[in-house]
């Protein structure tokens, strides 16, 4: 609703600042945030089709880090 203009929404900054219909009117509530957790089965851990993604996951979360701390606008 707050992306149609009817009223204000609190948004994680990776869902809120790429969105030109939003504007951010106050700063990053640091509350808020919260540690990433990538989980994998013990069993399946050594696999290497599982490290190669769970590797490739890790990766696009730090490329995207400022993003997602609301430091930079994609």
């Amino acid at each position: 609703m707050a992306a149609q203009g009817l009223g204000r929404a609190v948004l994680r900054c990776f869902l809120g600042d790429p969105d030109l219909r939003v504007v951010r009117t106050g700063g990053v509530i640091s509350e808020a945030g919260q540690d990433i957790w990538l989980v994998i089965n013990r069993d399946l851990a050594d696999f290497a089709r599982v490290r190669c993604v769970a590797e490739a996951v890790a990766a696009a979360i730090e490329a995207r880090r400022g993003l997602i701390e609301g430091r930079e606008c994609e």
